[in-house]
């Protein structure tokens, strides 16, 4: 199974599932997967889809809403941008 199938195929599973799941990886996908975002993100700190102009997370302290913050931003703005290029 290809990387990005595996991570699609994880995704898909329920969270307490998805963790079952992980136990059939190796140490060095285990390794890869630790940091991905959508992968151990609850559902509410996904930004929405859509055509939207304000995404409010009304939560308390802990829930991780700079988190998902910054991971949204850092998807809008893709992996090839260099934010320190000053361009």
């Amino acid at each position: 199974m290809t990387r990005s199938k595996r991570l699609a195929w994880l995704l898909g599973l329920p969270h307490n599932q998805r963790k079952a799941a992980l136990q059939s990886l190796s140490e060095a996908e285990r390794e890869e997967l630790a940091t991905h975002w959508r992968l151990w993100a609850r559902a509410q700190q996904i930004a929405p889809g859509g055509d939207w102009r304000l995404w409010l997370i009304m939560t308390g302290r802990g829930f991780g809403k700079t988190r998902a913050g910054e991971e949204w931003v850092r998807r809008a703005v893709g992996p090839s941008s260099n934010p320190r290029s000053g361009g």
